[in-house]
């Protein structure tokens, strides 16, 4: 099954019983995350029924069609109780949030994984005003720079360092905990590069100076993952 490097690593790191992939398109990730054995049941969801009919004809030809379920529905809508797991990636942060807004997320999902295209830091300042805890998180460089957040819920500890986390204006930008290998270091770079050429074309000092809080933020970030 011809899948992208950012979707096999999401379906990798599906790690609950059963999942709900929200904006399936196709199914890939529901059937690469079973064919890993991670999973045991999932449910593609999508609001577009051309992508879902397609997801039918590959979860079909992988022999799936008893342990992945279609479902028409818009986010993550009357999903089932037995779901542990939400997944969404392929969106912008804003649109992320606006999906988890829509609808109360039941306490039987344990936690979430999340692939935002853009916005990450507004979606991570969000999930941690709502109660989430960002575990992990990993940066794919898959003909652009990806982040997969993995996000459970928080504990009693994690509430009263809530306005901490908050606080962290490195983190919130690139990532909490983010997993320190190559892509994630290219990435670095590229943000890096990113922001200066925006910076030298700024004519406004106050807009010049957040970009350059923003490199010296990567630059810190970068030097203490690489323990100089």
């Amino acid at each position: 099954m011809d899948i992208s490097k950012r979707l096999k690593k999401i379906a990798s790191l599906a790690d609950e019983s059963v999942i709900a992939d929200i904006g399936c398109d196709h199914a890939l990730v529901c059937i690469e995350a079973l064919n890993q054995h991670h999973v045991q049941k999932a449910y593609a969801c999508d609001l577009r029924p051309g992508p879902l009919e397609q997801a039918k004809i590959n979860i079909a030809a992988q022999g799936l069609s008893d342990r992945i379920f279609t479902r028409l529905e818009s986010g993550i809508h009357n999903l089932p109780e037995d779901t542990r797991q939400i997944l969404i990636c392929g969106m912008g942060g804003r649109l992320i949030e606006q999906i988890l807004t829509d609808d109360p997320i039941g306490t039987n999902v344990q936690s979430m994984l999340l692939s935002p295209h853009k916005d990450a830091a507004h979606l991570r300042q969000f999930l941690i005003e709502q109660g989430w805890r960002i575990e992990k998180e990993w940066m794919v460089e898959d003909g652009h720079f990806y982040p997969i957040l993995k996000v459970v819920r928080q504990t009693p500890e994690d509430s009263v360092i809530r306005e901490d986390l908050l606080k962290d204006q490195e983190s919130l930008l690139l990532g909490f905990h983010p997993e320190a290998d190559e892509d994630y270091f290219r990435y670095l770079d590229w943000q890096t590069e990113l922001w200066t050429n925006i910076a030298a074309k700024i004519p406004d000092p106050a807009n010049k100076q957040t970009l350059l809080d923003q490199i010296q933020l990567a630059n810190h970030r970068k030097q203490v993952l690489q323990g100089k």
